[in-house]
């Protein structure tokens, strides 16, 4: 493991546990088990780590949503219930680093906060994609897409605030919920039973 990954991971765990306040550059070093000189090479500010985090979470996040998307049937219900089901297992199975983009977030500025709204964005605009050709296709009846988009992505983000593992659903029941849950939204031609 790389350095500057070694850093990155103990910098999730600490401001998970301690927020992005909490968390200090030589606590970071400390954790990560190098100089703070060395986590400095890296990272110029605490935010440089913060951004790298949700950058990074974001990043695994697109990149699980468009290989279930890739692999998922031409129909746009299809597309939407992979989607769904993508975000979700993310939200579970990432869940301290997605707990950590709802919380942290409201720290950075500049530069470093766009770079995140633009990574935000691009989830975003997946999910009104999938909205949009599910509308003109007839498969979808909601008359407000854009509202649609936004309920979806906001459901699918607050998962991991409560889901927990050894709870009463499995994270695949969980996901399974959610579609029915957004494809009602969408007013779908035809709710599909999970698969």
């Amino acid at each position: 493991m790389s350095a500057r990954t070694r850093c990155l991971a103990a910098a999730l765990e600490l401001m998970a546990a301690n927020g992005f306040n909490g968390t200090s550059m030589r606590d970071i070093a400390r954790a990560a088990e190098t100089s703070l000189s060395n986590l400095y090479n890296h990272f110029a500010a605490k935010s440089d780590v913060l951004v790298a985090l949700l950058r990074d979470a974001n990043d695994e996040l697109l990149r699980r949503i468009r290989a279930e998307l890739d692999a998922a049937g031409p129909g746009a219900t299809e597309r939407m219930a992979a989607g769904v089901r993508a975000y979700v297992r993310f939200s579970g199975e990432c869940q301290t680093a997605a707990v950590l983009s709802l919380s942290e977030f409201r720290y950075l500025t500049g530069e470093g906060r766009l770079a995140v709204v633009e990574a935000r964005d691009t989830t975003e605009s997946i999910f009104r994609g999938v909205i949009e050709d599910g509308v003109r296709l007839g498969e979808f009846r909601t008359p407000h897409p854009e509202g649609a988009t936004r309920a979806i992505v906001s459901i699918c983000a607050a998962v991991p605030t409560w889901y927990r593992p050894d709870g009463p659903l499995s994270l695949g029941e969980v996901a399974d919920v959610h579609v029915r849950y957004v494809l009602a939204m969408l007013e779908a031609a035809e709710l599909r039973s999970p698969a």
